[in-house]
């Protein structure tokens, strides 16, 4: 997906409509970005850049590999100060069929009863277990955090799980799968990490 995408769907339009009080920027990372953590590193100095400029308090939302990127920028707010500022500037965040990690770390974190009984791996640091360690210790419910996601979707036990520990008025299921049908992009360009 590319910023252009998100504007011809009409996130853009959404927001401006029901006049929220939000400026958006559309960060545009690629799946090796999330993957050696410079979109984190990205998004970290973004957010604390804003919050050294005073600027009001941020929202996130992301679509899958974007939900995990904000899950992991809220679950690595101790790796430092520039972590920790960006994290507190996150006010609330939408994840739209967040993903989640591995088949096998979603299975280890669902094991006994739901998250309650969890515990990750000695010495494993990756940011998959950091993220389902951050749910466990209950600092998701204090946020505002709001997940929606399809029924069908492959990766909806790992999306209900999560679901278990926010507040149900925050948990929206519809019909569907991992999927968005959508044509080629139009609508305004954006630069690389630009507002529309």
């Amino acid at each position: 997906m590319k910023p252009a995408d998100f504007i011809a769907a009409g996130f853009v339009d959404a927001v401006r409509q029901r006049e929220l009080p939000y400026d958006v920027v559309l960060l545009e990372a690629t799946i090796p970005e999330v993957a050696d953590g410079s979109a984190l590193r990205f998004l970290q100095d973004f957010l604390f850049s804003a919050a050294q400029a005073g600027e009001c308090p941020a929202g996130l939302c992301g679509i899958s590999l974007g939900g995990h990127l904000a899950l992991a920028g809220l679950a690595r707010a101790d790796t430092g100060e520039t972590a920790a500022r960006a994290a507190r500037h996150v006010e609330a965040a939408c994840l739209l069929a967040p993903y989640l990690g591995p088949r096998d770390i979603v299975a280890e974190a669902a094991t006994n009863d739901g998250l309650r009984d969890w515990q990750a791996a000695e010495g494993v640091d990756d940011v998959d277990r950091q993220i389902w360690q951050w749910l466990q210790s209950g600092q998701a419910a204090g946020r505002d955090l709001h997940l929606g996601y399809g029924s069908e979707d492959r990766f909806a036990p790992a999306h209900a799980l999560l679901g278990r520990v926010l507040p149900p008025q925050r948990v929206d299921v519809e019909p569907g799968a991992h999927d968005w049908p959508h044509g080629p992009a139009s609508g305004p360009a954006t630069d690389r990490h630009g507002y529309a």
